[in-house]
C-alpha cells in the first residue's frame, strides 16, 4: 500500500524535523526527456547565478545539490539572508522515473471536469476508503506496472492522477526541483521555470 508521507522514495519520519521544501515538478517529460531537461534547467539556474555550479552535500538525496548562487533573490517572493547559513540549504534535482512528488497529506481531490470534492481523510484526520482505493492507484504508477486514472465517483470519468487537483498540491512525474529551505519562490520565476522546461509545473511545498 502507497504510504502518504513519502517524497520520491525518501520516508519523512526519517527525517529531521524543522525543514521546508518546495519543489518545481514537471508532470509531461517523460522519461527519457528528464535527463537532458534536468541539465538543461541546472545550466539556466548556474548561468543566472540563481545556484552555485558544484553540486556539494546541501539536501537529503545521496547526490547531494546545489547551493544558493549570489543571485538567488532572482527566485524568491522575499529573499532571506540566513538561507545561506544553513546546512540544508540546496536545490536536489531528480530525474529518476515515476517520482510521487508529495506535500502534507491529501486532504481532497477535486474532479476537473465535474467540480466534485472527494474527500481522502475521515472527521478524526484518517485515511478513508476513498484514500485506499486511490493509493492503489498511485502504488500501480510508481511500480510502473499499473494505470495512471482515477475515476471520479460522481460523474465517472477516468481521471489521469495529474489531472485532478489535489489539496495539498500533489505530482507525479519523472523530474523535479527540490529547494530545501528557501523563502516561497516568486510566481514570476515559477512561470520563468515552467517556459524553460516547455512543459506544465506543479508547485508542491511543505514542511518536515
Amino acid at each position: 500500500m502507497f504510504k502518504p508521507l513519502t517524497n520520491h522514495g525518501v520516508s519523512v519520519p526519517s527525517l529531521s524535523v524543522g525543514d521546508f521544501y518546495e519543489t518545481l515538478a514537471d508532470v509531461e517529460a517523460t522519461p527519457d526527456e528528464a535527463p537532458h531537461l534536468a541539465t538543461s534547467v541546472v545550466n539556466w539556474l548556474v548561468d543566472s547565478g540563481v545556484i552555485e555550479p558544484q553540486r556539494s552535500d546541501c539536501t537529503y538525496g545521496d547526490a547531494g545539490g546545489y547551493r544558493p548562487g549570489p543571485n538567488y533573490a532572482i527566485a524568491v517572493a522575499k529573499p532571506e539572508p540566513s538561507l545561506m547559513d544553513r546546512y540544508t540549504n540546496g536545490v536536489e534535482v531528480i530525474s529518476s522515473s515515476h517520482n510521487v512528488f508529495t506535500s502534507l497529506e491529501a486532504a481532497a481531490i477535486t474532479c476537473p471536469l465535474c467540480g466534485s470534492v472527494t474527500d481522502l481523510i475521515d472527521e478524526h484526520w484518517n485515511p478513508n476508503a476513498h484514500w485506499d482505493e486511490l493509493s492503489t492507484v498511485i502504488s500501480g504508477w510508481s511500480s510502473g506496472l499499473g494505470d495512471n486514472h482515477h475515476p471520479c465517483e460522481h460523474c465517472g470519468v477516468h481521471v489521469s492522477l495529474n489531472d485532478w487537483q489535489w489539496a495539498p498540491p500533489w505530482a507525479f512525474g519523472h523530474l523535479g526541483f527540490t529547494f530545501w529551505n528557501w523563502p516561497e519562490l516568486s510566481p514570476r520565476f515559477v512561470d520563468a521555470f515552467s517556459r524553460r522546461l516547455g512543459h506544465r509545473v506543479v508547485d508542491v511545498f511543505g514542511k518536515l
